[in-house]
């Protein structure tokens, strides 16, 4: 069994008439074969299973993975999550129900320990997977580049982690403690984790750098939208529960802050499929036993 991109930018000097690399090039994993036919559209697809040898006399088979379509498909089970989340908190409030015969604390999004907590750790494993096999194709490229991406994979890894244990949640207290924090700080967390979110933007900014202009650019995005929902609307939402109390308000900002968060995670598994679609042949192959 056989895979390989659609489509994959061409190596410094490789001219149009060889569009594949040649035999021991980085990022080629597996056996060689046939370039598929060059694509012009700005969406690579990868084909995860397509038949050779014995299963060519019996037809081919292929399982083409399109970046859009995952993403997509990740984007379609955030909107549900979020609706979901909306339905119950307005019966739960029309109702006086802080349960909703256990869908409240199943389906809300600004609690732990539930299905959209599940959600966002699978999803980030997913991340994790990619930039593990990214690691993987590049390790062998100068300058240390798959140690970037291994490092990314271990971060993320760490991140699920963090969402199925809650592990943040357990920094507040001490830290506040600590620091006397209060108003946009009360959730003190948001203090360690945001000076590791800057110094770990500073440490890969010379990485971006070295990355394609639209992946760079997708990665930056990704992690904008992310942050954005994991502190910023984290701290306004502390903010807001200063100053107003938990209420309809809170709740709002609860949700958009998820979604944000949630959606940044949807960008970034896009942007590493389409880096993968670009930037490399993805040869896989089962062998008998």
């Amino acid at each position: 069994m056989v895979a390989i991109p659609r489509r994959r930018s061409r190596a410094a000097g490789a001219s149009a008439s060889d569009p594949l690399p040649r035999a021991g090039a980085p990022g080629r994993v597996g056996a060689e074969s046939a370039a598929p036919a060059p694509r012009t559209d700005d969406a690579p697809e990868l084909v995860l299973f397509e038949g050779g040898g014995v299963a060519a006399h019996t037809g081919v088979v292929q399982l083409v993975v399109s970046p859009r379509r995952v993403a997509r498909a990740f984007g379609a089970f955030v909107a549900l999550l979020v609706a979901a989340h909306v339905m119950v908190q307005i019966v739960g409030r029309a109702r006086a129900d802080e349960q909703v015969m256990g869908l409240l604390p199943l389906l809300n999004v600004g609690t732990e320990r539930n299905l959209p907590t599940f959600y966002s750790a699978c999803a980030m494993l997913v991340c994790s997977g990619l930039l593990l096999l990214i690691a993987r194709l590049e390790w062998s490229r100068p300058r240390g580049v798959g140690l970037y991406w291994a490092v990314l994979a271990a971060v993320f890894c760490g991140l699920a982690c963090d969402e199925m244990l809650v592990l943040h949640e357990k920094l507040i207290a001490p830290v506040r403690n600590l620091l006397g924090t209060s108003g946009a700080l009360y959730y003190a967390w948001v203090i360690p984790y945001g000076a590791f979110a800057l110094a770990f933007a500073g440490a890969y900014s010379r990485f971006l750098s070295r990355l394609p202009r639209r992946s760079a650019l997708l990665f930056v995005l990704s992690g904008a939208v992310f942050v954005s929902g994991a502190l910023v609307l984290e701290m306004l939402g502390a903010a807001w529960i200063e100053s107003y109390g938990h209420g309809v308000g809170y709740v709002a900002f609860q949700t958009v802050e998820e979604a944000f968060e949630m959606s940044g995670i949807v960008l970034f598994i896009f942007s590493l499929l389409d880096y993968i679609g670009r930037e490399h042949e993805l040869q896989l192959r089962f062998a008998a036993s």
